[in-house]
C-alpha cells in the first residue's frame, strides 16, 4: 500500500487487508486467537462483511479491540453495536485500557458505541469499521431493519460480526445479512473445553430459596385438610394420598441444603483460589432492561456476595 502522510486518511479496501503483516507484541490476542485474526484478516481481503461464530469466553473481545487497534487510523470512523448497555460499557472498560479511548473528548480512536434499539437514532452513518457483537440478535424483527438501514448506508465500510452462535429459534439466517458468507471462524464450547481454553465447568444447580414454595404447600395442605374432614369413600382416599404427598414435599424442602451450604461442601477441600464463578438468575422474560429487573438482578448480586463473602 502507498504510505500517506500523518494528516491524510488510510482508506480501508480489500488490498489493505491482504498486503497487512500483523504485530502481537501488544499481547492483546491469547494464542489461540492468533490464528483466528489471520482468519478475519484474510476475510476482509475478499469481501467486506466477515463472521466469526466463538465460544464465550473464549476471547471474541480482545478479537475486536485488535481489529481497532491495528487498523483504525488517521482519522478513521468505527462503531461498536451490543444488545445491552452492560455489554457496550465492558468492551468500552477494555478499549479505555488498551486503545487509549476516552468517552467524550480526548480519545486516541474515533469509536462510537450504540444499542442495537438505539441505532435508528445514530447521526453520523459514514464508518469505516463497524463491530457487531452478538450479532445473532439482528435477527429479530425489531432491530434487523435498523441493522439493515445501517449496512445499506455504510456500504464500504468493513463489518465484523461476532457471537458465540448463529442460531436462532426462529430460524432466520443471520448469514443473509453478511453476503451469505460463512464464518471465518468457529469455535463450540466442546472444542474450547477439550483444547484447554476453557476449563470444564462443574454445574451447581439449586434454587436460590424455597420459601414461596413451602407456602404454597403448607396453604395447599390447610385447604386439603379441611376437605379431608368432610370427605368420604374414593375421595377420602384421594385426598389422603395427596396429603401425604405434599407433606413428604415439606420434609425434602426442609432437609435441603441452602447455597451457601453447597458451596461449603464443594469448596472445603478445594479452596477458592484456582477458581471462576458464575452465577446465572432467573431474571426477565426477554433481553429488554426493564427496570424491574434491573433491580431483581440487583437483589440477587447482594445475595450472591453474601454467599461467597463467606469463603473470602
Amino acid at each position: 500500500m502507498q504510505k500517506k502522510s500523518n494528516d491524510e486518511k488510510v482508506l480501508l479496501d480489500f488490498q489493505h487487508f491482504k498486503n497487512f503483516t500483523p504485530n502481537f507484541d501488544d499481547n492483546i490476542l491469547r494464542s489461540h486467537n492468533i490464528s483466528v485474526y489471520y482468519k478475519i484478516l484474510a476475510g476482509f481481503s475478499k469481501t467486506n462483511k466477515v463472521l466469526v461464530e466463538q465460544a464465550t469466553g473464549t476471547g471474541k473481545t480482545f478479537l475486536m479491540m485488535k481489529l481497532l487497534k491495528d487498523h483504525l487510523r488517521n482519522g478513521g470512523r468505527a462503531l461498536f453495536v451490543s444488545p445491552t448497555l452492560a455489554i457496550q460499557n465492558y468492551f468500552l472498560s477494555f478499549c479505555e485500557k488498551y486503545l487509549g479511548y476516552k468517552k467524550g473528548r480526548g480519545s486516541e480512536i474515533n469509536l462510537i458505541a450504540r444499542q442495537y434499539a438505539g441505532l435508528k437514532n445514530i447521526a453520523n452513518k459514514n464508518f469505516d469499521i463497524i463491530i457487531l457483537d452478538e450479532v445473532h440478535r439482528i435477527g429479530a424483527k425489531k432491530w434487523g431493519e435498523s441493522v439493515k438501514i445501517l449496512l445499506d448506508t455504510n456500504k464500504n465500510a468493513f463489518v465484523l460480526g461476532m457471537t458465540a452462535t448463529l442460531d436462532r429459534a426462529d430460524k432466520v439466517d443471520i448469514r443473509s445479512f453478511f453476503n451469505n458468507n460463512n464464518p471465518v471462524s468457529k469455535l463450540t464450547l466442546i472444542d474450547a473445553i477439550k483444547r484447554g481454553i476453557l476449563p470444564a465447568p462443574d454445574y451447581t444447580l439449586s434454587k436460590i430459596n424455597y420459601n414461596d414454595d413451602r407456602d404454597y404447600i403448607y396453604k395447599t395442605l390447610n385447604e386439603l385438610n379441611k376437605q379431608f374432614e368432610n370427605a368420604h369413600g374414593k375421595e377420602r382416599a384421594k385426598l389422603r394420598t395427596l396429603i401425604g404427598e405434599l407433606e413428604l414435599a415439606c420434609k425434602y424442602i426442609d432437609q435441603n441444603k441452602s447455597i451457601p451450604e453447597i458451596l461449603g461442601q464443594k469448596l472445603k477441600t478445594t479452596g477458592v483460589e484456582n477458581f471462576k464463578f458464575i452465577v446465572f438468575c432467573p431474571v426477565g422474560k426477554d433481553d429488554s432492561e426493564d427496570k424491574l429487573s434491573q433491580l431483581k438482578m440487583e437483589a440477587i448480586m447482594a445475595k450472591a456476595r453474601d454467599w461467597f463473602d463467606e469463603f473470602d
